[in-house]
């Protein structure tokens, strides 16, 4: 069985990352009510792998988008006149960049 993290519908079968299993050997599980609200012998693990996607989205999810303090420090390189552009340094990331365009 599968859960959708997102929606939390259910999925017969097994998806990467949610298992079914009824030992608890180190994995976070949860009785899940049977509809109704009677009890539900199921219980749903998350896997270790799960576990950490789960860890690393909550991460994501935290981390902004814009490292302002770089933004800083370049406008600040910029207004003093310290900027330096490295031309070669451009022309070598723009060269890999056009080699992953599809033909």
């Amino acid at each position: 069985m599968s859960i959708d993290i997102k929606t939390g519908s259910m999925h017969p079968g097994n998806t990467l990352g949610v298992e079914r299993s009824h030992s608890n050997a180190g994995k976070a599980t949860q009785d899940l009510p049977a509809p109704g609200g009677q009890s539900n012998a199921d219980k749903v693990s998350l896997t270790s792998q799960a576990e950490k996607l789960q860890y690393l989205d909550r991460i994501a999810k935290a981390t902004p988008d814009i490292d302002m303090d770089r933004v800083n420090a370049i406008k600040s390189s910029i207004a003093n006149g310290t900027f330096q552009v490295d031309n070669e340094k451009i022309a070598d990331n723009l060269l890999k960049s056009d080699k992953t365009l599809p033909r």
